[in-house]
């Protein structure tokens, strides 16, 4: 693999599901050059990817922060400004995505938007699911953080509506119903709209508590405590994960 899958910076999730997290040793975030070639034109490039990270914990709306990339840089071919967000394509996802690069509404996109929110708009063309829409966009707002402050809140208001259209087709599996439930309250804090937070948090604690899986459920109560004090306190500042501070994972960038 040239780079990670879409589920590697996915690391609070995992976090929340598991009951634990052990220390482990520092680790630097590391880059390496590796040749990457343009599925729109065939024209292999040089990209820089991540070699190696150390996460010591995780924001309440999924952002890993310590010695990481957060969001994931994928290669961007440089003649289409095509977001390489996956190793292969079908036949058919080729065609329309040529389509689409070539297109005048994705050069506008290509201008005015990150990366990440790139890659969300092609998958919305590509008719993706929306959870997958939903990430690319809560990522597009990490990445707004550092590169286009102004577009914040636009990605984490679009992140928003993606998780809960995908939660209201209700073909979500657990895992991602509750993820969507804890990030979409982090979301609405972190837009300001205290009411709807608080009133989601409400919602999850109730489904939690009433699910016969408590050891899943512990961590999962633990962030959406926090969430309704930082909503209490009316906060709308990223916050992180408390249990979570100077724990983490290591690993590579998927090579």
């Amino acid at each position: 693999m040239l780079f990670s899958n879409r589920r590697m910076v996915w690391l609070w999730a995992a976090a929340l599901l598991s009951a634990t997290t052990i220390p482990l040793p520092a680790a630097a975030l590391t880059h390496y050059q590796s040749t990457v070639t343009c599925p729109i034109d065939g024209q292999p490039f040089q990209a820089t990817l991540v070699g190696s990270y150390r996460s010591t914990g995780t924001r309440l709306d999924l952002k890993p922060v310590g010695n990481v990339a957060a969001p994931y840089p994928y290669p961007v071919c440089p003649i289409s400004g095509f977001v390489v967000y996956q190793n292969d394509f079908s036949g058919d996802e080729l065609a329309t995505i040529r389509s689409i690069a070539a297109s005048e509404e994705f050069k506008t996109v290509r201008r005015q938007h990150t990366d990440h929110a790139v890659v969300a708009y092609v998958k919305r063309q590509l008719g993706a699911n929306d959870f997958d829409i939903a990430e690319s966009y809560l990522q597009a707002s990490w990445e707004a953080e550092r590169d286009r402050p102004q577009l914040v809140d636009e990605y984490r208001a679009r992140a928003l509506d993606a998780f809960d259209a995908a939660g209201d087709r209700g073909n979500l599996n657990r895992d991602d119903r509750l993820t969507a439930m804890v990030v979409g309250a982090e979301l609405e804090r972190l837009l300001g709209d205290f009411n709807s937070a608080a009133a989601r948090v409400d919602d999850l604690a109730q489904e939690l508590r009433a699910d016969i899986d408590g050891g899943k459920n512990a961590t999962l109560m633990m962030a959406a405590d926090q969430i309704a004090q930082h909503v209490h306190d009316r906060s709308t500042e990223p916050q992180v994960l408390t249990d979570q501070r100077d724990r983490g994972t290591v690993g590579s960038g998927g090579r």
